[in-house]
């Protein structure tokens, strides 16, 4: 595994799991309001820093493959 790789990994193994957590602390029913609206406000910001990831790595992506594209002929 690239190190890049590894990094983003190790990046996005705890917010996954943040989400996960978040999303198994809603799934109870006595969760006081204030409480609940916090648990989706974690799980939104998580969420959002894996979207933020992906499109990085999407972009990462892109650019990467446009330097590979050889300059057409003129």
């Amino acid at each position: 595994m690239a190190e890049s790789e590894a990094h983003r990994h190790r990046y996005r193994s705890p917010i996954a799991a943040i989400i996960g957590l978040a999303e198994a602390a809603l799934l109870r029913e006595e969760l006081e309001p204030d409480l609940r609206k916090h648990l989706r406000a974690i799980r939104a910001l998580a969420q959002q820093a894996l979207e933020a990831d992906d499109l990085e790595q999407s972009e990462h992506r892109r650019a990467r493959g446009a330097a590979a594209e050889p300059e057409p002929d003129r």
